[in-house]
């Protein structure tokens, strides 16, 4: 989409009006043109990281709040207005050309958001020819991809079936629920991506919202893919209860899958939405797909030869079996095997039984009534890649037990739906069923993953790092790690209100991760001058933390917290402390410093400053490390001018 001179006069005004840097200013101009990130990152070689940290610098100036692509099109709506009004009292037409965000023929048609990259799609061929033909040939308005476990392929095939018939639409918009927008949140931005340049009048509630919507998807052939809808379902789907903020999205996908428009809604989940149950049939406009995980065969031909994997075909077998296929498992249990495990195949599966019993425990603690026999019965069979006869899982236990104990377990086991007995064989087999499965393997593939986050993050890779992590909580919603992780990446990425958000979640939990998070937040409430905050915050944790590494940053902050308040010997108190767990550390060092010289004692002052630099030296200490907070660089300079003063 092109802009023409008065516009781009107009967005220079508004521009110095809102105090845009130079480095601002101009992705601020190249996304209102269309432009994606990758693109104008390429343009102004920079990378996306800096790229979108400046659009977020533009959208706080602006006042613009949202998430994702509606913030643009926010901004787009804003922006538009204001010109309006700015041409009409210069007397000048409305609708000049200059401002038609709708002419770009391309731009109009093709929405994608935060879109993944599909350049490499493998497999899935007679799925995606079984979707096209429902929505191209046999004009389907809904239709749903499910597949319980995440990693399974969902999100890359609605991807890769957008790309290939998004000629056959008008228009095509591709959104990604994973951050849980409110209804309202998706609604206008939906609307405003397209009607464009069109007078927007849109209702305030959402059942107006809706029909606006649909009145726009009737008159015109839509492709609109939602993906990740399971975290906006109800929690519990027997209850139907959505979350008040997420009321409306029933009404939007019963409305969407009843009323007979002329567009298409392809949803991705891991739960079947309850308004579309029955709506769906083989031959009518609401359909559904299941997606299975790859078999050998499948894994021989699509996955390994781009992936470059190279699993002797008895091990790609029993990983296959143990994952159910799941190609993101696959492929994380490869990078282990090279990286971690340098390639020892038995090493890896030694420890992947370890892991998977630890999994298991985690999964039977919300049980009451699981005894020792039956924790041991599932973790024999987590392990086993196929069904077990009676006999044979009686010789796989730790401890000998009869037959008939064996049994009366396996019934209690039955009954609770925690294992499976297979009905077609001659004798006997047992495995875990469904649920159990899903939950190892789901916990296999977050707690992967956050580890691979977690040291993209010591890596300095915080775009790979928080990929990895969001992708963590999306298997394990309650891995407290990969919510501090994630949480120390946005910050990092100065994206503090996920940062903060993600760090609320970690703290809900007895672990250290909670309180390591607590002392993040209680830092940035130091930050932003709300120390009795954080030292209300910080306190508790204080009584029970053990960890020395925790410990020393909590006296740390607090010390912190009291100095803001001119409370100075409660802060050389909590100071102290912490130098005495750990006096490697510069930090303490400079804020006690700071006391010191409040308390007037200025020689003891500069002792304190000339021992943070020490410690703070740039061969035992990189300054561009991960960890590094940038409060470290702000007292590290008044440590060289009061040594400096002193020298002259």
């Amino acid at each position: 989409m092109s802009i023409g001179q008065d516009f781009k006069e107009f967005l220079q005004f508004e521009a110095d009006k809102h105090n845009l840097s130079k480095a601002e200013r101009e992705p601020f101009v190249l996304a209102l043109e269309g432009n994606d990130i990758a693109a104008i990152a390429e343009q102004l070689q920079v990378k996306d990281s800096a790229i979108r940290q400046r659009l977020s610098e533009v959208y706080q100036k602006f006042k613009i709040e949202g998430k994702g692509p509606v913030k643009l099109a926010k901004l787009r709506q804003l922006l538009l207005s204001q010109y309006q009004k700015h041409q009409a009292q210069n007397n000048t037409s409305i609708s000049s050309p200059s401002i038609n965000f709708g002419e770009d023929h391309d731009y109009a048609r093709q929405d994608w958001g935060d879109a993944p990259d599909v350049t490499i799609f493998y497999g899935r061929t007679e799925e995606l020819a079984t979707l096209k033909q429902w929505i191209v040939k046999d004009k389907c308005r809904l239709v749903v991809i499910l597949g319980m476990i995440g990693g399974i392929g969902k999100n890359t095939l609605s991807m890769q079936l957008a790309k290939q018939i998004q000629n056959d639409f008008e228009c095509v918009i591709w959104r990604s629920l994973h951050y849980a927008p409110s209804i309202q949140e998706l609604l206008v931005d939906l609307l405003y991506s397209l009607l464009h340049q069109e007078e927007i009048n849109i209702p305030q509630d959402v059942s107006g919202q809706i029909s606006l919507l649909i009145k726009y998807l009737s008159q015109h052939r839509c492709l609109l893919v939602l993906n990740d809808v399971e975290t906006v379902l109800p929690s519990s789907q027997l209850a139907r209860h959505y979350p008040k903020e997420y009321e409306g999205y029933g009404e939007l996908l019963r409305r969407l899958g009843e009323s007979n428009h002329n567009s298409c809604l392809v949803l991705t989940s891991r739960e079947k939405p309850v308004e579309i149950a029955d709506l769906v049939g083989e031959i009518l406009p609401v359909r559904e797909l299941h997606l299975s995980g790859f078999h050998l065969e499948d894994a021989k031909n699509f996955i390994l030869p781009i992936k470059s994997f190279s699993f002797p075909d008895q091990i790609l077998f029993q990983l296959l079996e143990l994952y159910e296929g799941n190609p993101l498992a696959l492929e994380l249990a490869e990078k282990s095997i090279k990286k971690t495990f340098k390639g020892d195949w038995n090493n890896f599966l030694k420890r992947n039984e370890s892991l998977i019993k630890h999994i298991v425990k985690e999964f039977l603690e919300s049980f009451e009534k699981i005894y020792d026999l039956e924790e041991n019965i599932i973790e024999s069979l987590a392990v086993k890649t196929q069904a077990v006869s009676l006999a044979d899982l009686q010789a796989s236990l730790v401890f000998a037990i009869d037959l008939s104990e064996l049994d009366a377990s396996l019934n209690v086991l039955l009954q609770q739906s925690l294992i499976v007995q297979e009905d077609n064989a001659i004798t006997a087999k047992f495995t875990l069923s469904n649920r159990v499965k899903k939950y190892i393997t789901n916990q296999f593939i977050a707690k992967s993953l956050n580890q691979i986050g977690h040291q993209q993050y010591l890596e300095g890779d915080f775009i790979s790092a928080k990929f990895s992590l969001v992708w963590s909580l999306r298997f394990n919603p309650d891995l407290a790690a990969a919510h501090y992780n994630v949480g120390s990446t946005y910050e990092k990425l100065q994206e503090l209100e996920r940062a903060c958000f993600h760090y609320g979640i970690a703290k809900q939990y007895k672990t250290r991760a909670a309180d390591a998070a607590i002392n993040n937040l209680a830092r940035l409430e130091i930050i932003n001058g709300n120390s009795a905050t954080a030292i209300d915050l910080l306190l508790p944790s204080l009584e029970r933390v053990q960890n020395a590494l925790v410990k020393y940053s909590l006296h740390k902050n607090i010390g912190w917290a009291y100095l803001q308040q001119n409370e100075y010997t409660h802060a050389q108190d909590h100071l102290s402390k912490a130098i005495e767990l750990d006096s490697s550390c510069p930090d303490a060092y400079y804020l006690l410093a700071q006391v010191q010289e409040a308390l007037g004692d200025k020689k003891s002052a500069l002792i304190l400053w000339e021992k943070g630099l020490k410690n703070d030296s740039r061969d035992k200490k990189p300054k561009k490390a991960p960890w590094r907070v940038p409060e470290l660089d702000v007292w590290q300079s008044q440590a060289y001018q009061h040594l400096n003063s002193v020298g002259k």
